[in-house]
């Protein structure tokens, strides 16, 4: 129980250090399982728009995640 309150902590500081775009386009195509176009035509933005947003995104998380990652491997 512990270990899921401590990735739910990160995850939700992690999510606070993206900019509004990365963090939306992130929670749409993979928490919400929106497709790309959907994400699209809901933002007004353009295909590459959401997938840079998108991969920013994941590649932030991947180095915030990583301390929780380095902490349950030590264990």
């Amino acid at each position: 129980m512990l270990e899921d309150y401590e990735l739910e902590d990160s995850l939700a500081g992690a999510l606070a250090r993206l900019s509004d775009v990365e963090r939306v386009c992130f929670v749409l195509k993979h928490l919400e399982q929106w497709r790309v176009k959907e994400i699209c035509a809901e933002l007004s933005l353009n295909e590459g728009r959401v997938k840079q947003a998108v991969f920013r995104a994941v590649k932030k998380l991947r180095i915030s995640m990583q301390s929780l990652q380095d902490e349950k491997d030590e264990r």
